[in-house]
């Protein structure tokens, strides 16, 4: 694939993943823009082999383990404002995750979840 294509295949998936959560980074947003775009979202998250709710779950589950509370928000509202996911299922998200992460980590999103939870209920 051409890197044209590849840029143009990433900012397409880069749009999906995040509706008008955040905006995709201009082409002269130099290496690391452009990497994130052609890797991240051209090769991986435009794979078929998963679906988009399917990838936003686990990555959900990814980010409350390593307590990423900020790219949390970002992939929950996105999610949510994609329609990938109710609130309802984001806080059973939390809740499933627990026992695993520890109270602590869940604790920290769920205020963000309810914050979330009554913005697209």
């Amino acid at each position: 694939m051409s890197d044209d294509k590849r840029w143009e295949l990433g900012i397409a998936t880069f749009k999906k993943v995040y509706g008008n959560v955040i905006p995709a980074p201009p082409k002269e947003a130099g290496d690391f823009g452009t990497i994130c775009i052609e890797q991240q979202f051209a090769e991986v998250w435009s794979r078929d082999v998963m679906t988009m709710r399917d990838r936003r779950l686990a990555l959900l589950g990814a980010l409350i383990a390593l307590g990423e509370e900020g790219p949390f928000r970002i992939h929950a509202e996105s999610a949510l404002a994609n329609r990938e996911i109710t609130p309802k299922e984001l806080n059973e998200v939390v809740i499933f995750l627990t026992p695993y992460v520890g109270y602590p980590r869940a604790t920290k999103v769920l205020s963000i979840v309810a914050q979330l939870a009554r913005q697209y209920s």
